[in-house]
Order: structure tokens, then sequence, then C-alpha cells
């Protein structure tokens, strides 16, 4: 009896210590859950912070509000059977776009021409007046979700290409020209406009709406009187839309950065290669030889800059203000045999006029909450399933 209930002892004394251990690995458990589920909330939440920041366009003050500038419209093949300002294909901001660590070097073919168009495609090496563009940023462009409509932060939308769109150095104010191409759409232009806003514009390389390469050139300053025609066209049924020439100009740098976007067959492709978008067939721009791409270009507003003159440059204020000369008066020495009259030289500086700046208003972008956030991640829901099981785990086993 007495050894009978030593063991029953024993026995007990097992499972309460097997049950402990189970209650000390489980919390463990949670703690590293609740760790690792904090990490990627954090982690997504930064980057959903950063994707839902693309989706506004740049705020740009120094946009131009009148230009002599005049546009030539083409008649459509076909015509979108969408509005172009509520479609992700169209209207990239819907989609969002995110930085990426990649190269900012050109990419070289090394001799394997496989799909390489047999028409020289429109250089982007011709995009400014007088300098060769040099990559400064790569960003991926977002997944679409069509069942839901909204834009999957953070989940490329052409997994088979590393980057999707380019960030140029440019100089503020500078222009943007109609690129140059091995052919025309109708014998004179090389692009077509499909959708147009004060700060982006989309192109295409065909007379008509559903073939040819599709470019879109974001945070820049269209030109008003092509974004004026674009309306007009578009508000008329779209039976015409402008078209710009090469060496035509068609918008402004807003900032110290254009960023530029190229698609073929549906797909956002890398516009790093130098073959096919850069330099094809040999093909060099007929300004000076271009820099290497990790030169570093001062920034500075070149003086042969054609800048129409209707155009409004905005002050840089990191420039030393100039103060004007006062007006001074010089009058010759009189000698006593000799009356010589008195001579007022007046140098007058023109003075600078205010010039209104345009007020731009965003337009709000839905936004998620942090809560949201954590309540959609995975790992939170897998933790909450975790909880239940130990309370329950645990009400069975311990007296």
């Amino acid at each position: 009896m007495w050894y009978y209930s030593f063991q029953m002892k024993r026995k007990l004394s097992r499972k309460k210590k097997t049950t402990k251990l189970f209650t000390i690995a489980f919390f463990f458990l949670i703690i590293f859950g609740i760790a690792a589920g904090t990490y990627l909330v954090q982690k997504n939440a930064a980057l959903y912070t950063r994707s839902q920041a693309s989706l506004r366009p740049l705020a740009s003050s120094s946009c131009p509000t009148t230009s002599n500038q005049t546009y030539a419209s083409l008649s459509q093949n076909r015509k979108l059977d969408f509005d172009p300002t509520t479609n992700p294909e169209t209207n990239l901001y819907m989609r969002g776009w995110y930085e990426v660590n990649e190269g900012r070097e050109l990419v070289s073919r090394r001799g394997d021409n496989y799909g390489l168009d047999p028409n020289m495609p429109p250089q982007i090496s011709t995009l400014f007046t007088n300098h060769y563009p040099k990559i400064i940023k790569t960003y991926r462009i977002n997944a679409w979700d069509y069942d839901n409509h909204h834009n999957i932060p953070g989940e490329s939308a052409t997994p088979a290409y590393a980057v999707h769109m380019l960030g140029l150095e440019a100089v503020p104010g500078e222009p943007l020209i109609g690129l140059k191409a091995g052919r025309t759409i109708d014998g004179t232009n090389v692009f077509h406009v499909q959708y147009a806003t004060k700060n982006s514009i989309l192109f295409i390389h065909s007379a008509g709406e559903d073939d040819g390469y599709p470019y879109f050139f974001l945070d820049i300053c269209v030109d008003p009187n092509l974004l004026a025609a674009y309306e007009r066209d578009n508000a008329n049924g779209r039976n015409q839309l402008p078209v710009i020439a090469t060496g035509q100009v068609f918008g402004y740098a807003a900032s110290n950065e254009v960023k530029y976007v190229i698609r073929d067959t549906g797909s956002f492709m890398d516009t790093r290669y130098k073959e096919d978008w850069w330099e094809y067939g040999g093909f060099k721009p007929e300004f000076s030889t271009p820099p290497p791409q990790n030169t570093i270009i001062p920034t500075q507003i070149p003086t042969s800059l054609p800048i129409p003159t209707s155009i409004v440059i905005p002050t840089n204020p990191r420039l030393p203000t100039v103060t004007p000369i006062p007006t001074q008066s010089v009058i010759p020495t009189l000698r006593p045999t000799t009356a010589v009259p008195t001579q007022t030289i007046i140098y007058v500086l023109p003075s600078p006029t205010a010039i209104p700046l345009p007020t731009i208003t965003l337009t709000p972008t839905p936004t998620k909450t942090l809560t949201q956030i954590i309540t959609e991640n995975p790992v939170f829901n897998l933790m909450k399933i975790l909880s239940e099981k130990i309370s329950l785990f645990l009400k069975v086993s311990l007296p």
C-alpha cells in the first residue's frame, strides 16, 4: 500500500513537471511569435507608407502656366473603352512604386539580340537638349489587385525585371523633348498622347491605342499648351489626340529628378538595357560625348538652354542674393580754362518682379490605419489562434 502510494505520487510529480515544461515552452513560443510579428508588421507598415507616398503626384510650384508651344493632333485608329484617369494601366499613381537598391549603370545585351526590335525604338538618351541622362534612382511598380481594385504595396508588378522605373538627374525647369526613333507614327511625329495631367504624361509610339510602346513620364511639368490640347481632344470624344515630334518640347523638369517608365506587351520593362532604349545599334545623341554613368554632374542651369521666354523658372533660394548697384553720378573735374559740361552716367539694373506661383491641390488618397495593417498580418492571426489553444490547454491540464 505504501509502495503503491509512493508510485502514484511520483507519477503525479512527473505529470506536474511535464505540464510545467510544456507551459514554459508555450510561453516562449508566444514571446517569439509576438517579436517576429511585431518586426513583420513594422517592416510592412514602413513599406506601405513609402508605397502610399508615391500615389500622390509631386507637388511643384515651379510649373509654368503659359507657353508659346503649339501642338497638332492625330486621329485615332482605336479608342479606349475605359477612363484613363481611373485605370491603373494608364494612371500609374494609382499603383504607386517603391525605391529599390539596384545598379544605376546601363546593362548591355553582350551580343544577345533576341527580341530586339528591328527598328530603333524611341531612345531615352535624347530626352534632354544638351546632356546625356544620368540614372540616380531605381524603382519597382506595385502589383494591382483587379478583383478588389487596389494596389498591393511591395509586390512587384513584373517580377521578371528587377527595375521598372528610373529616376534621371535633371535641372529644375529644363525642357524635355520628343525622343529620337528609327520610325515615325505618321511620317513626322514620334509620340501620340494618350493621357496627361499637370504632373504626368503617357505617350504611345503608335497611331493607335492598342499597340506600340507606352512611355510614361512622371513627376514633371507638362507644357500647359499641350495639356490644354489633350483636355480639349479628350472632351471632344478622343477622336484625335495631340502628337509630339522628335525634338519638340512636351514638358519641363519639376525637380532634380525625372521619372519614366516603358511598357511592352503589358510588362514594365527594365529600361537600363543599353541596346534597346539608349544606344540602339551604336546610336549616339547629337550633343557632346556622354559622361560615364557614375560621374557626378554639377547641378547648374546651362546658359545655352533654349527655354521659351514665357516659361517661368523660380529663383534658386540657394544662390546668393544680388544687391542692385545704386545709381551713380560721375562729374568730371572742371578746368579753369575750359568749361566742360557736367555729365551724369546712370546704371540701372532691372528689378525682379514678383511672379505668383500656382497652387496645386493634391487629391487625398485612401490610407490604412496601423490597426488594419496589424490585423491583416498573418502572424497576428497565428498568434491569436495559439493564444486560444494555450488557454484551453492550461484549463484542462492544470488543477
